[in-house]
C-alpha cells in the first residue's frame, strides 16, 4: 500500500476512482502492446463474470501471461478476445490463467 497523507473522505473517495480508471487505462498495471496486423486471435469463453471488476481482472490475467498483447473482455457475452504472440504462448495456457484468476475459461470458437 502506498503511503498518502491524510484526505478529507471525499477527496480520499476521488483520488482512489483516479487510481482505478488510471489502472483501466494503462492496461491494469501491466499496458498492453499493438498487436501485429497478423498476430491471431484467440476468442475465450469465461464463466461467472457479472461486472466491471470483473472484467478488470480477467484483462488482467490475460495480459499477464507472456506473449498476449491485448485482451478485451465482454461480460455480457462471456466471451474474452486476445491477441497473443504464438511462439510465446497458446489459447490455453491464456485460458488457465484466467481459471487461476478466479473465473472458468476455456479456448471457444467466435
Amino acid at each position: 500500500m502506498i503511503d498518502r497523507p491524510r484526505m478529507r473522505p471525499r477527496a480520499a473517495a476521488a483520488f482512489a476512482a483516479l487510481a482505478v480508471l488510471g489502472t483501466v487505462a494503462a492496461g491494469c498495471g501491466r499496458g498492453t502492446v499493438a498487436p501485429p496486423p497478423d498476430a491471431p486471435e484467440a476468442v475465450l469463453a469465461v464463466d461467472g463474470m457479472t461486472c466491471a471488476s470483473c472484467a478488470v481482472t480477467v484483462r488482467t490475467a490475460a495480459t499477464r501471461v507472456d506473449g498476449v498483447y491485448d485482451a478485451r473482455v465482454d461480460v455480457d457475452r462471456g466471451r474474452a478476445r486476445v491477441h497473443y504472440d504464438p511462439t510465446r504462448t497458446t489459447p490455453q495456457a491464456i485460458a488457465e490463467a484466467i481459471s487461476r484468476a478466479g473465473y472458468p475459461a476455456r479456448p471457444a470458437g467466435p
